[in-house]
């Protein structure tokens, strides 16, 4: 899949998966090395995506792998050596789940949506996150 995040909103944001770049962070001051993969954006971010990005990533602990760039025309993330690099395809696909619930946050508040509203996307993407996921590699123990 080329380019996945999408709610089917026009202003949807979404990650060009064909254009991740990955780079090997050397280790510094005691921190292991890491894998840092970078996928671009397609799409405009504009300020309610970006609102709708940082909120929804402060009441999600695990969204906090994911850094929107300063030029906010990508998201980075990183593999600690601890996690390995096969961590990354787990990463990718929830980052595209998360930006489905960004791009809807996004959709309420471009329309002026309410706090419950915003509050109802919320408990949609801890649901969401709370599923299980259907893997399409092997799985380890």
């Amino acid at each position: 899949m080329a380019n996945a995040g999408n709610s089917g909103e026009p202003n949807d944001v979404i990650a060009n998966v064909d254009g991740i770049r990955a780079e090997q962070i050397a280790a510094a001051d005691g921190l292991p090395s890491a894998a840092r993969f970078t996928v671009p954006l397609d799409g405009v971010v504009d300020a309610a995506w970006q609102e709708s990005f940082y909120t929804l990533q402060w009441h999600s602990l695990d969204a906090f792998y994911y850094q929107l760039e300063d030029d906010r025309r990508g998201i980075s993330f990183a593999c600690g050596e601890s996690e390995g690099p096969e961590r990354a395809p787990e990463l990718l696909a929830a980052l595209e789940d998360f930006l489905v619930a960004v791009n809807r946050a996004a959709a309420v508040r471009r329309g002026g949506g309410t706090p419950p509203e915003f509050a109802a996307g919320l408990l949609s993407l801890r649901l969401e996150a709370a599923a299980p996921r259907h893997s399409t590699g092997s799985t380890s123990t």
